[in-house]
């Protein structure tokens, strides 16, 4: 029997004894590998993880962890053969794939870019350290040697070759790294039309064929991966001269690699050097000039710069040369015309995005800084306090909900609304209880509707 429910799909093929269970990425909204599994007649396991906590945090109606997970799922998987169980995904579900058909011994995994060791440092990854089980995949990998194991991964996010590299020295999993593809590796073989037959292959002879495409091969010697590693975790520990320095060295060991010039001019943004971080984001453009992110960065250079026309062109291209255009890209379109002063045109960007997005951090930040700027108080309210209350940790989203805040509060004294200004300015506090201007407004405004003993008690704490 089919089985349907928002966290997992089992489509059952009774003339089949292949299972194919399919686990789906952190900004995929619907289920992954839905369509491209569509055409083979194999029992078909979808999962997903809404919480994005990488498969080890709950997941409603099959887990409370991923341990629990892999239980859950033996009483699909026991139904087959491990060499005919076949597990699949991309970043957090190549993640998924790995772990979790280690654990529940399945011999075939396809992974595209998966996290194998997580860091809630680093983008692409979980948010939260609490809930995970299972940081370094190579701890599973070390007693799981007989698995046939893919990893694909694209050599314009240094991210995935700093974790995936690793994998190169087992014996039983074949490392491809594919010149020029981003971290969404699978989506970079649909758009050049081999995503298609290397799956095939893979469902057919248990592992992926050989692409005749451009690959990344790296030297096994001179010790080029540990510098990377030391620059990626200088980098993220917030040790720039350092990260700085190891990426020059590596640029000179590849010249030809345009992401160590992007992270060169990350480091140079964080240095406030903008002149020098617009000179390494566009050799990184010299390089690949269909790389989204390389003008998403050059954009905010120049805002930095304070170059405006020439950072939206940048922020247009970002959404012209993306293989998927996200709503980070009109996000920026819309930020930089408020910074512009085209209000009006920014609103209509930011509202039409917000129909789809209304959960969106990023957007709701951005909403917030518009509203403050049309003097619309009580909207940026709104949008800052769901961001703080969806897990915004900026400092800065609590600094202008602040100021929106304050801004309104004084104008409902002024319309004589004490009880709108007490309550909105009750609610800032349970994000920053000991707040001393907020607390200071509080007390001024308990005074005017006559709460003289709670007004002293808070002037005391001060």
């Amino acid at each position: 029997m089919d089985i349907f429910s928002s966290e997992h799909i089992l489509l059952q093929e009774e003339d089949s004894d292949k299972l194919v269970i399919y686990f789906t990425d952190a900004a995929a909204r619907n289920f992954a590998g839905y369509k491209i599994l569509q055409p083979y007649k194999v029992n078909r396991l979808f999962i997903k993880d809404n919480t994005r906590n990488w498969y080890n945090g709950p997941i409603e109606g099959l887990s409370n962890d991923i341990f629990d997970l892999v239980e859950s799922l033996k009483k699909y998987t026991s139904k087959f053969q491990p060499e005919n169980i076949y597990c699949m995904g991309g970043s957090m579900g190549a993640y998924a794939a790995i772990v979790i058909g280690c654990l529940i011994g399945a011999n075939n995994i396809l992974a595209f870019s998966p996290q194998m060791m997580l860091d809630t440092r680093l983008p692409n990854n979980p948010k939260h350290e609490k809930l995970l089980k299972v940081k370094n995949v190579y701890d599973l990998l070390k007693n799981n040697t007989s698995l046939n194991i893919s990893i694909f991964c694209g050599s314009e996010d240094l991210l995935d070759i700093y974790t995936c590299y690793p994998s190169m020295m087992y014996p039983n999993i074949k490392f491809i790294c594919i010149y020029g593809a981003p971290h969404n590796t699978a989506g970079y073989l649909k758009k050049l039309g081999v995503l298609d037959n290397t799956i095939s292959y893979f469902l057919n002879h248990k592992e992926v064929p050989d692409l005749v495409l451009p690959t990344l091969n790296f030297p096994k010697q001179n010790g080029w991966h540990e510098k990377l590693e030391y620059a990626i975790d200088s980098f993220y520990s917030n040790s720039i001269e350092k990260a700085l320095n190891h990426f020059l060295q590596l640029v000179s060991l590849f010249p030809a690699w345009s992401p160590l010039y992007a992270f060169i001019s990350e480091c140079y943004i964080k240095l406030k050097q903008f002149s020098l971080a617009l000179d390494y984001i566009e050799r990184a453009i010299n390089i690949n000039d269909g790389e989204d992110t390389f003008y998403l960065k050059k954009g905010v250079i120049l805002i930095n710069l304070k170059e405006y026309d020439t950072a939206e062109e940048s922020f247009l291209k970002a959404k012209e040369v993306a293989e998927d255009p996200m709503p980070l890209h009109d996000i920026k379109i819309g930020s930089i015309k408020a910074i512009k002063g085209e209000l009006d045109d920014a609103e209509k960007i930011f509202k039409k995005l917000y129909e789809k997005e209304n959960t969106n951090i990023q957007l709701l930040y951005q909403l917030g800084l518009l509203s403050i700027k049309k003097s619309s108080h009580k909207e940026a309210i709104n949008y800052f306090s769901k961001a703080l209350n969806l897990g915004d940790k900026s400092p800065n989203t609590l600094k202008h909900y602040k100021t929106a805040v304050i801004k309104y509060s004084r104008e409902s004294y002024v319309r004589k609304e004490y009880s709108v200004a007490e309550k909105i300015l009750t609610d800032f506090l349970k994000y920053a209880p000991n707040d001393e201007q907020i607390l200071k407004e509080l007390s001024c405004n308990l005074i005017m509707t006559e709460k003289i003993n709670d007004a002293i008690n808070i002037l005391k704490e001060l």
